[in-house]
């Protein structure tokens, strides 16, 4: 009965999974006006962001959010958009070009520095759903819900990998921004019936 609670998870990883396929740095090149290395750059500022993130977001969740994963999954998600659509915008940010001096040519310094950022707001989300998952049902069946919410990762990645590739070639890049940007509403959204989960489960339910 309890890992039933579990599926409050599934649909935000599926879409978590869904937007992480992404081809950024073929993204980059096509529509940011990008030459190869500086996209390269853009995808380990990126990653870069990720690391930062990967780090950080279980003490924060632990400190700060008191271990309310996720509040901080839907705080990170809302980042995530705004993250997103600087990026997509080309918004020009203030001494980025100062900043990445020597590294990256200077159209390409806000990419980068908007890359980071995208990391740094995307990595949560894959790091504490899985936890979020297994913290709303008691002890004993926390693995297999955390292994029912990674499995439903992986089929949002396979179907999401050939979906956007035909939506690519039959419209180019604006809906697959458009679908990038809506994602992490969504995420933010489904993360609602997990934080219901969550306070509704007896503290003595967890052993």
């Amino acid at each position: 009965m309890y890992v039933a609670r579990a599926i409050h998870g599934w649909p935000v990883k599926f879409v978590a999974r869904c937007w992480s396929v992404h081809d950024w740095r073929l993204h980059g090149c096509d529509t940011q006006g990008l030459d190869a290395s500086d996209a390269s750059w853009a995808i380990m500022a990126m990653e870069a962001g990720g690391f930062v993130a990967g780090i950080s977001c279980g003490f924060i969740s632990d400190v700060l959010f008191r271990g309310d994963r996720a509040a901080v999954i839907a705080s990170s998600a809302v980042g995530l958009y705004w993250s997103l659509l600087a990026f997509v915008s080309r918004v020009q940010v203030p001494g980025a070009a100062l900043l990445l001096e020597g590294w990256v040519s200077p159209e390409a310094a806000s990419v980068v520095v908007s890359c980071f950022f995208v990391g740094l707001t995307a990595f949560p989300i894959h790091v504490l759903v899985g936890l979020a998952a297994r913290e709303i049902v008691p002890l004993h069946v926390a693995g297999t819900a955390g292994s029912l919410v990674k499995a439903m990762g992986q089929v949002g990645s396979f179907l999401a990998g050939y979906t956007m590739a035909k939506v690519v070639e039959a419209s180019g890049w604006p809906p697959v921004e458009t679908m990038s940007i809506l994602a992490p509403c969504a995420m933010a959204v489904l993360m609602i019936p997990v934080w219901r989960a969550r306070t509704s489960l007896p503290k003595d339910k967890r052993s």
